[in-house]
């Protein structure tokens, strides 16, 4: 009787152990619970039997109940090191242009072009050691949707207001940088175009933040330094970014928090620019001269003759060699009392040494007021760039924009936004396709966006 006891609950706990990790929670408290009574079954039927075998069954017994509570501590333990998080955007938006850009903005209804999933996985390595990785798919402007690391790094605390972060980490360019794609976490359906559409939006390298206070005052001081090379980048050719470092201070006092924030970015490497412009030798040679780059002809002008011994050619480019320094400085100030708010935030570019990249400024406002569920928002933004120097014919390009939002909170993780921008007053495209300008023109019509968008966060 004793043996074959002992041996029917060796069986189940040594079968039903190693699936645990695999269970819920619900799964795993079910389990427990059917052990439990296997158990008080099992003390029923010792309590029955004679003497000798209830005195090994008993040890027996709580040497199984020793193992059940050992090992549902090691689970609990387990969920409190390791933590899984998720978020969402599902979004439709339309324009009145073939406008283009990193959102694909045109005049069909498109779900590409802000929609966007992630999943985030914090593990506690010890007391003052974590590992972070957060994946984030997207479509934007490829044809099928591709996931990346916007952060896989680890992170060691060395007191309560130093720790330090190794491995890739997001650019902390403006004040939403770390929640860019956490639609839930800020009032818009993307955060404003006017200053957070990058090229680059992660980077592989350290940073070390400080926290302090001084006074009533909290700051969180970041150092941060990077490197990498080709960012395969559509406007950026073969060019390698490398010695980069910055840093910001966030401070924040009551419903008050200011940031500044300043990046010294080195770039080298050749860029190649192609034009649709009818254009004869002499002229070729002149901008390969005064350029001190390389001008090819692509395609002979099927129309024009030959002028003056001269062949002309109607589709060229321009390929230059690049050494300059960017420095990139932004400002932010946040004013909101759980009611009312208000986000300003401006950036200005930087480069030392003539390129084809022109020196430019961005400003955005935006004012949101709270009211049980809904939150109405307005922004207006403004950007300017100085024509790119090495760049023949480039002008200074610049544009005006408005939005209005209206954002409903549907329950504690999910939300609901409907947005329209408006774009205008437009210098050049600024940023936008060249395909949306009508024959001869050189300045992009006004524009408008419309999007909704449904975020949520699990």
């Amino acid at each position: 009787m004793n043996k074959k006891i002992r041996f029917i609950f060796t069986v189940l706990l040594l079968i039903g152990a190693p699936s645990v990790f695999a269970m819920s929670d619900a799964e795993i408290e079910k389990k427990f619970d059917a052990y439990e009574a296997k158990i008080k079954a099992l003390e029923k039927k010792v309590n029955a039997s004679p003497a000798s075998v209830n005195k090994k069954m008993v040890k027996n017994v709580k040497k199984n109940k020793k193992r059940i509570s050992k090992l549902k501590k090691l689970m609990d333990s387990e969920k409190e090191r390791f933590q899984m998080n998720g978020f969402m955007t599902v979004a439709a938006s339309k324009a009145d242009a073939e406008l283009g850009s990193a959102y694909h903005f045109n005049d069909r209804v498109n779900f590409r072009g802000d929609s966007k999933v992630g999943m985030q996985f914090d593990y506690k390595l010890s007391e003052d050691m974590d590992a972070t990785i957060q994946l984030v798919a997207r479509s934007r402007d490829e044809d099928v949707w591709t996931a990346d690391a916007e952060w896989a790094y680890v992170g060691k605390r060395f007191t309560d207001w130093m720790k330090v972060r190794v491995g890739r980490l997001r650019i902390p360019f403006y004040l939403y940088s770390e929640s860019l794609d956490v639609g839930y976490s800020y009032p818009w359906v993307r955060p404003p175009i006017d200053l957070y559409t990058t090229l680059v939006t992660s980077f592989d390298g350290m940073d070390v933040a400080f926290k302090f206070p001084t006074g009533p005052v909290n700051h969180r001081v970041q150092v941060w330094v990077a490197g990498w090379t080709n960012t395969d980048a559509d406007a950026l050719d073969d060019i390698d970014v490398y010695d980069t470092r910055g840093v910001n201070i966030t401070s924040s006092w009551r419903a008050f928090t200011l940031r500044l924030a300043t990046t010294s970015i080195a770039l080298e490497g050749t860029q190649t620019t192609e034009f649709y412009s009818d254009i004869n030798d002499a002229g070729l040679a002149g901008y390969a001269f005064a350029t001190g780059g390389t001008a090819t002809c692509l395609e002979p002008s099927p129309v024009l003759t030959v002028i003056a011994g001269e062949s002309i050619c109607s589709r060229w480019d321009l390929i230059i060699d690049i050494d300059d320094t960017i420095t990139y400085n932004s400002l932010a100030f946040q004013y909101d009392n759980g009611t009312f708010f208000t986000i300003y935030e401006a950036a200005l570019l930087d480069l030392k040494e003539e390129s084809i990249f022109g020196n430019g400024r961005a400003d955005v406002v935006t004012f949101g007021y709270r009211f049980q569920s809904w939150t109405p928002y307005i922004a207006g933004g403004v950007t300017e760039s100085d024509p790119a120097n090495l760049i023949p014919g480039s002008t200074e390009t610049s544009r005006r924009s408005w939005l209005l939002g209206l954002q409903h909170i549907l329950n504690d993780s999910t939300s609901i936004k409907f947005e329209w921008n408006h774009l205008y007053d437009f210098e050049g495209t600024d940023g936008f396709d060249e395909g949306a300008l009508e024959p001869g023109e050189t300045d992009l019509d006004d524009a408008n966006i419309y999007t909704i968008a449904i975020d949520a966060v699990f």
